[in-house]
């Protein structure tokens, strides 16, 4: 009887573990229940309402000059046709924590970059934020070498200038965890 006891105690345990666990993660997933990755050397938004993650090559460069500092964070999709994005902070100050966004670094830049597929070809689009003034980044601190992880969010908008079809695209919760290199 006992031994019942403890079969069923266990479980009951088992289960209400899996249905906790199963119940926390569901904020990370989009509509069609993709987990989406948020560890350490992933980059991920949803772009076009699609949730897309650059985790085949996630990082960023970091480099510290005499009249400021520079950031570029990057990642590329692992399945074909390997779309990539990229996102450069450039200020001529320390990179602090806080929000950056194209109307709030006077003196710097924040410069997105996507590479995609035009509908319904396999050609490959280059769009940028140059038109764009809603984007924005949020970071930590990146003040020195011994910064190791690059942390934040993203959102914004990129156009192409060329004959891309379609010609924009809506880039909204991104978020970036990756590892930093100078």
């Amino acid at each position: 009887m006992r031994q019942q006891s403890l079969i069923v105690t266990a479980a009951i345990i088992s289960v209400s573990f899996c249905a906790c666990s199963k119940s926390n993660s569901s904020s990370n997933n989009n509509a069609n229940n993709t987990v989406r990755d948020t560890l350490l050397g992933s980059i991920s938004a949803y772009i076009d309402n699609k949730l897309v993650q650059f985790d085949a090559h996630a990082i960023a460069a970091a480099d510290f000059l005499s009249n400021g500092n520079t950031i570029t964070i990057q990642g590329q999709e692992s399945t074909a046709p390997y779309g990539e994005i990229s996102f450069t902070l450039s200020l001529s100050g320390p990179i602090n924590n806080g929000t950056y966004g194209t109307s709030t670094t006077p003196i710097g830049y924040l410069n997105f970059i996507y590479v995609t597929p035009q509908n319904g070809t396999s050609a490959l689009g280059s769009y940028t934020n140059s038109n764009y003034a809603g984007s924005s980044i949020a970071i930590n601190s990146i003040l020195n070498t011994t910064d190791s992880v690059a942390t934040g969010t993203f959102t914004g908008g990129v156009v192409t200038g060329s004959s891309t079809n379609p010609a924009s695209h809506n880039i909204t919760d991104g978020k970036f965890n990756v590892p930093v290199t100078f």
